[in-house]
């Protein structure tokens, strides 16, 4: 109930928030949600192999976007050590993940489930 709630919210928007690679066009009220995780340490280990099985082949191990299909693709993946992503808010990097960027970075809403994003 709550994860309809939150995507009819999302969805309900049409204006774009605080975006801090220049990318996405997450609402503004994606800023919003907070990690329903209550700790967020006991799912680093599966978020791990969730990066590395998703995300490494674009922004690497390290989350700097120097790989080689990085280099290949048209629009280069952010870099995701980058100090402007301190300033991403949880709800807008669920959002982007949940929902991909254009072109650039596909939508992880059919391929993980809402605690994995």
């Amino acid at each position: 109930m709550r994860r309809v709630a939150l995507l009819l919210l999302i969805a309900s928007c049409a204006a774009e928030a605080h975006d801090a690679h220049g990318r996405s066009n997450a609402p503004l009220e994606a800023r919003h949600p907070k990690s329903p995780l209550t700790d967020p340490a006991i799912h680093l280990d599966s978020g791990k192999a969730l990066y590395q099985a998703s995300c490494v082949a674009c922004h690497g191990d390290d989350g700097k976007a120097r790989t080689k299909l990085a280099g290949s693709l048209p629009v280069r993946p952010t870099d995701l050590s980058d100090y402007l992503m301190e300033s991403m808010r949880e709800g807008e990097i669920y959002w982007v993940v949940t929902h991909g960027i254009n072109q650039s970075m596909p939508a992880f809403e059919s391929k993980l489930d809402e605690t994995q994003r």
